[in-house]
């Protein structure tokens, strides 16, 4: 018999799924091949299915398996099983190889938790707004000098107060024909707590009484009430926490005239904007009070040859108020 007859008698046909070459049509008539990767063996897709159905069961529990099956895989698994169990067959041992447990599902992400942000106590901190810490009017009944003293010696409106010794409010009479308003305390104006005692403020006094009057009769103030350190300009800031209080205090002080003294002065109540070299002779006004605009007593002090022209200005100022210097004055 020949070779294909022997075969078919004494040597068992391979199983259809590790047949050499498994061929399939596809919808154009052509032929599909697939190899298997791991034994060169060409499988088509039907084929594929039933070696992996083989992985669990194994061919040493088959005991027929009929090649190439024209029905449906389905159909063929449950053909298969009905077939073991017709011979007793009541279980199917594994295959021995084990699986990696599917892997678990991931916990569905949570939103974003949304942090609430920590209620804090809100801090007191120091108000560099100058404007903000002075008040415009007592907070019960009307201002006095006595009570604008000691607003202003407790006042903390700038950084002036860290390095003052004394508070300079002013001082005077009330209700006096002038009222002098300079820049800002010196040295010995912050040791003693008093307007213009130094050298500038002999000067103001011979300046006084040159016009007839004492420091009594009169009112000195300043636009800033602490000395600027090293006796430096006062900034803007420091005078808008000054000024309020300027305000009030000639409310209550009511003069009949004010004299600025420099450049500082004018530009802090009446917002002069010419060089002093240029104002001074002239007049402008305070909430109705004629101003008068002059050097300071320190600028004439470095210069003396000014002093004749503050002079002028003080005159002015006399007949504005329709005086006249004594006559000593006039011989000197």
């Amino acid at each position: 018999m020949g070779a294909h007859g022997k075969r078919g008698q004494n040597a068992e046909a391979p199983p259809f799924w590790q047949s050499k070459v498994c061929r399939k049509t596809d919808k154009n008539g052509h032929r599909e091949r697939r190899e298997n990767p791991s034994s060169g063996i060409h499988l088509c897709p039907s084929v594929k299915f039933v070696e992996n159905f083989f992985l669990f069961f194994p061919p040493s529990c088959c005991l027929a398996i009929v090649p190439r099956m024209k029905k449906s895989l389905p159909e063929q698994a449950i053909e298969y099983l009905e077939y073991l169990k017709e011979q007793g067959i009541t279980h199917v041992p594994a295959s021995g190889k084990t699986f990696a447990p599917a892997p678990k599902a991931a916990p569905a992400a949570k939103p974003d938790a949304v942090v609430q942000p920590e209620k804090k106590t809100p801090v007191k901190r120091k108000n560099t707004d100058a404007k903000s810490k002075v008040p415009d009017a007592p907070k019960s009944g009307k201002d006095t000098l006595e009570s604008l003293v000691a607003e202003v010696g407790a006042c903390q409106a700038c950084e002036l107060a860290a390095t003052r010794t004394n508070t300079v409010p002013g001082e005077g009479c009330l209700n006096p024909d002038i009222m002098f308003i300079g820049e800002g305390p010196g040295a010995d104006e912050d040791a003693q707590g008093r307007p213009f005692v130094g050298r500038s403020g002999k000067l103001l006094t011979k300046m006084i009484n040159a016009m007839g009057y004492s420091r009594d009769e009169i009112f000195i103030g300043n636009i800033v009430k602490c000395r600027p350190p090293g006796n430096r300009v006062p900034t803007p800031d420091e005078m808008a926490g000054c000024i309020p209080y300027l305000k009030r205090q000639i409310a209550v002080i009511k003069p009949k005239i004010i004299i600025c003294l420099g450049a500082t002065a004018c530009r802090g109540l009446v917002q002069e904007k010419l060089p002093i070299g240029k104002a001074r002779g002239q007049w402008r006004e305070f909430e109705g009070i004629p101003v008068m605009l002059t050097f300071h007593p320190a600028y004439l002090l470095r210069d003396p040859r000014k002093k004749v022209f503050a002079w002028e200005d003080l005159k002015t100022a006399l007949k504005r108020l329709g005086k006249e210097p004594p006559a000593a004055a006039k011989e000197g």
